[in-house]
């Protein structure tokens, strides 16, 4: 068999291969597990890869199939919390921290600021008081920090999913309006935080609720302004990381597709706890 016989003959088996592969996985019926990762088999064991697992029928590996049920993304790394417990030099549990940075109220949060930095009384729930990161900001008088979580809780409400109700008066879907005149607010107040920030990670930390606050309120230039105002060094944490999928959202919504896309994929590549949204903005 001549050379080129020979070429001929292997680059048509191998598209013979390749065209049944696709085929096989285009179509209906079967185990949609029984496929293969997009990923290579030296990564695609680790947790937040899971997801991408490519199966012919659902959008992530994990949808169904009882992973919903099993709390899969609940046992992926929270990042934010691991660096809560850098901050804290691990004297504090990862519950008490899970349950004072996600679960306490802004008012609660204050009135232990206002304790701590002003010796006002501690008029706090009892699991509150009793809850490890509390004490352990009361044995180090920790204002700071304090005053950065309860900034940030203030902030949160304005970044729910805002879902449409039905207006019977008018026979027609009512779509709910951001508060974008406090969230602008939020955006000078958490400035003038970051500026008079000691410590370097609270400092980020205001930043990341800066852009978050622009960036909802569909302030798109400020928020791509602010990136490069508060965003002054590349720090290789989820914070920085973050910022940047703000920034790349800003520029998706100016039409600077490509752009956004390239910095979608850097986040994708840092951020474990964040990666199915970051793929779906991608």
């Amino acid at each position: 068999m001549s050379w080129k016989r020979f070429i001929i003959l292997t680059v048509s088996i191998f598209s013979l291969a390749c065209i049944t592969r696709i085929v096989m996985a285009c179509a209906d019926g079967g185990d949609p597990y029984e496929d293969e990762s997009f990923f290579l088999n030296t990564i695609n064991k680790q947790p937040a890869f899971v997801p991408f697992y490519y199966t012919p029928s659902l959008v992530f590996y994990t949808d169904g199939y009882g992973f919903n049920e099993s709390g899969f993304d609940d046992n992926l790394p929270d990042q934010n919390i691991a660096m809560w417990e850098t901050y804290t030099h691990r004297e504090v549990s990862k519950a008490d921290l899970d349950s004072f940075v996600y679960k306490f109220g802004e008012k609660d949060v204050t009135n232990v600021y206002d304790h701590v930095s002003k010796g006002a009384a501690l008029s706090v729930p009892g699991k509150v008081s009793a809850n490890g990161l509390t004490q352990w900001f009361i044995k180090h008088k920790d204002a700071e920090a304090l005053r950065y979580l309860a900034f940030a809780k203030a902030c949160e409400p304005h970044t729910v999913p805002l879902e449409a109700s039905w207006d019977d008066k008018n026979n027609d879907y009512a779509f709910p309006s951001r508060d974008t005149a406090t969230m602008q607010q939020l955006v000078n107040e958490g400035l003038q935080l970051y500026k008079t920030a000691k410590n370097r990670d609270i400092n980020q930390r205001y930043g990341y609720q800066v852009l978050r606050m622009a960036f909802y309120s569909r302030q798109y230039e400020q928020t791509i302004s602010l990136y490069n105002t508060v965003v002054t060094e590349q720090k290789d944490n989820f914070l920085y990381y973050r910022c940047l999928a703000l920034k790349a959202g800003a520029l998706y919504k100016l039409k600077q597709p490509n752009e956004a896309a390239y910095l979608y994929s850097l986040v994708f590549d840092r951020c474990d706890d964040n990666k199915k949204t970051i793929y779906t903005s991608f």
